[in-house]
């Protein structure tokens, strides 16, 4: 027998659905987050129940929104007086810009840790930028990194 669930939360559902449907997922994708069973991400998803407090804060992460807006609506920023300028920004930044933007969450925290992970390693060890020590173990160990990040570019598939 096939249970059938009350709505009773129909805003929020609404609101799941359109941050969902933005990102491209569904409630399998949901799903993935930990805490969150396929069941209750239906449920979610349909408007049946509702998620509160760590569940929330999780699955507004993973829509990348602030969990107000997912709970409640409207937007969480600050409204700036004043007039507003825009920035004028190059044609390949805007370009990387959109690439990042139809990034899914897990993608865009992929590219985010090796990103700063490069920035700590030049920070941290400069001379591996200027010098290259020369013996046969620093060549195995260059050529595996030179491996190891093509593997990740290509779990990345950024196409810009």
């Amino acid at each position: 027998m096939v249970e059938k669930l009350r709505v009773l939360h129909p805003e929020f559902a609404q609101r799941l659905r359109a941050a969902a449907k933005h990102r491209h997922l569904g409630v399998k994708n949901l799903a993935r987050i930990p805490g969150i069973s396929y069941e209750m991400a239906r449920r979610y998803w349909l408007g049946a129940a509702k998620p509160r407090g760590r569940k929330m804060t999780a699955l507004a992460d993973f829509m990348g929104l602030h969990p107000s807006e997912l709970e409640y609506g409207g937007s969480n920023r600050v409204e700036q007086e004043g007039p507003q300028y825009q920035a004028r920004l190059p044609e390949a930044s805007l370009d990387v810009a959109r690439a990042w933007s139809k990034l899914s969450p897990l993608l865009q925290k992929l590219y985010r840790d090796s990103i700063f992970r490069d920035a700590a390693v030049e920070t941290v060890l400069p001379w591996l930028k200027m010098l290259k020590p020369s013996s046969a173990s620093y060549d195995v160990f260059e050529k595996s990194v030179e491996r190891d990040y093509q593997v990740q570019l290509k779990q990345l598939k950024l196409d810009l």
